[in-house]
């Protein structure tokens, strides 16, 4: 009779009952998850529209009461008339804005004057975030300008279309130049970029900027008006309305569930009308402009003349603007780099710790390496200070990018100015070991290899006696083990016999199949075989798991031997 029962309840009854179900199983964290994962709160925007259009047919059928039919009725009718309501209220309010809009009109030249989007407004959350991308792909504008949060150099940062080639060429060595891919209308450009460098305005700015958005909760259409400023040279203000409404879509779209609010963070569970969230009030549909219509009446405002970046593709390749500002920029840099530069090394004082220029220029501060390397052991200075009533030992110099920043430009010196350091360099990394192992910030071994690497070279004997007690450190990081190892491994086998029960030792306790500690385990499998402990690192024929791996390190580093160059000593994951 129960399974009789089950059969008889009419279908769309049972899919009610299943998103009902679903709902509440999401409401347990570890099961919402998983459900999340497969789409769940999307499951019922079919159950709830199948259920009422089923639930209408069986009443048809007499399977069902005929007086049910009035509730998918009431269902699809209700949400057809608050749908069209919300519709034709944003119909009203976008012929009000474009009425608005097209009053207003700005005197600008793209030759004469210069345009500046406000930084509050640059950003992928800004109502005005894609501006000087949408208008440099969609109109004959040159260059847009934005604030720049670091003005070090300038205070503004310029906007380009360039060719791909002029990215490629300047690469990401400079985290004050950013090139970005470029898409005009959703579709990427493989022939052109975006290039974001510091550089000002050098004529007469008309400036863009906004408030922030004033917020409708009206149920029916809630709307989030945003006041767009242009303020030209002469301080003369013209204001364009702008913003998103958020009308329900045509088709009811119910979502039911639970997702993970990363922002908050909660678990968080609804049941509500999907909506259109992003429909301008400034344009007819999301698709223009990379759904930002704001830019699209800011153009019209300005007069600007649309022409596609992909039909000006020669006038890009032949504006000589974005090499020229590049060049005056790095000139720029190089001063205020060198300056900061000598700041760090007579007061180890780091308020700005990017030196991206002079890293690429290590001849530069070649004249200053001593100096450097006094820096590098001042910083490795050690005082005391109280902590719950006890003494305790802190560097003295709290910020360890002193230290990072020294060891990295110490080590891209020229071989001429950095041998006549090695003596000092040893003292210091021996310093640095001294203050890891007794629980004294980061160690460059953990954090600087390669300037351990360079190091170890250098000065063989000393850095072999160095790495071999990191290993027999209690205290040292698994980053801080694996750079031992592999300057072991460069010192060759000449320094076996004293560290061969160390590296053995923890050879055998350290996990192969662990993302976290595998990179150290190939670096002492490839260690053994340079010092001529081949016979060490053999197959474990109990194991399919270790079998694969070994098969593996056999296969990458087949060819090592004692006779091999330091440079085949690479850990790798």
């Amino acid at each position: 009779m129960g399974v009789h029962g089950m059969r008889t309840i009419p279908k769309s009854i049972l899919l009610f009952l299943f998103t009902g179900f679903v709902f509440l199983v999401q409401h347990v964290p570890y099961l919402g998850i998983f459900l999340m994962v497969l789409g769940a709160p999307l499951w019922s925007v079919v159950t709830i529209n199948l259920g009422f259009v089923l639930m209408a047919k069986e009443a048809w059928d007499r399977t069902l009461p005929r007086a049910v039919v009035v509730l998918p009725f009431l269902y699809f009718s209700i949400y057809a008339g608050i749908t069209i309501a919300g519709h034709r209220q944003l119909s009203r309010l976008r012929q009000e804005i474009a009425q608005h809009n097209q009053s207003v009109h700005v005197a600008f030249d793209a030759k004469q004057n210069d345009l500046v989007v406000d930084t509050k407004v640059v950003g992928s959350t800004s109502p005005l975030g894609n501006v000087p991308g949408n208008l440099l792909g969609a109109y004959d504008i040159p260059v847009v300008y934005g604030e720049n949060g670091n003005p070090r150099i300038a205070s503004h940062m310029s906007y380009r279309v360039v060719t791909k080639k002029v990215c490629d060429a300047i690469g990401r060595i400079d985290p004050n130049v950013a090139t970005l891919a470029f898409q005009a209308n959703g579709v990427f450009d493989l022939n052109l970029c975006l290039l974001r460098q510091p550089e000002d305005p050098t004529k007469p700015v008309l400036t863009v900027t906004t408030e922030e958005t004033v917020e409708s909760q009206d149920w029916v259409l809630p709307t989030k008006l945003l006041a767009i400023t242009l303020t030209n040279a002469s301080n003369q203000s013209f204001t364009l309305m702008g913003g998103t409404a958020a009308p329900f879509t045509w088709l009811p779209a119910p979502m039911i569930g639970c997702v993970l609010d990363s922002a908050a963070p909660a678990w968080r569970c609804f049941a509500e009308f999907e909506r259109d969230a992003y429909a301008p009030l400034a344009g007819k549909n999301g698709r223009d402009l990379d759904h930002n219509a704001n830019s699209a009446a800011i153009a019209a405002a300005l007069g600007l003349v649309a022409k596609p970046a992909s039909s000006r593709i020669n006038e890009i390749a032949s504006d000589p603007a974005a090499a020229q500002n590049l060049q005056l920029y790095q000139e720029k840099e190089h001063d205020n780099e060198l300056k900061r530069f000598h700041d760090l090394v007579t007061d180890l004082a780091l308020p700005d710790w990017q030196f991206p220029y002079l890293l690429q220029h290590p001849e530069l501060t070649a004249a200053d390496a001593p100096a450097m390397v006094q820096a590098l052991q001042r910083a490795e200075e050690v005082t005391t200070s109280t902590r719950g009533g006890r003494p305790h030992n802190v560097l003295k110099y709290h910020n360890n990018n002193i230290r990072f920043v020294l060891s990295d430009m110490i080590v891209r010196l020229p071989e001429d100015a950095y041998a006549p350091l090695v003596p000092q360099l040893v003292e210091a990394a021996r310093a640095d070991a001294k203050n890891t192992e007794s629980g004294v910030g980061w160690s460059l071994q953990s954090q600087a290899p390669a300037f351990m690497f360079r190091l170890g070279d250098a000065a063989p004997t000393e850095m072999a006696d160095l790495f071999a007690a990191t290993l027999q450190a209690e205290h040292a990081s698994r980053d801080a083990q694996t750079t031992a190892v592999l300057g072991l491994c460069r010192a060759g086998a000449e320094y076996a016999p004293k560290v061969k029960d160390d590296l053995l030792g923890l050879f055998a306790s350290t996990d192969r199949y662990s993302g976290g500690t595998m990179y150290l385990h190939s670096a002492l499998y490839v260690t053994l075989l340079r010092m001529g402990m081949k016979d060490a690192v053999v197959k474990d024929s109990t194991d399919f798991r270790r079998d694969r791996v070994f098969q593996w390190y056999q296969d990458k580093f087949a060819t090592v031997t004692p006779a091999s160059p330091k440079e085949v000593c690479v850990a790798v994951q």
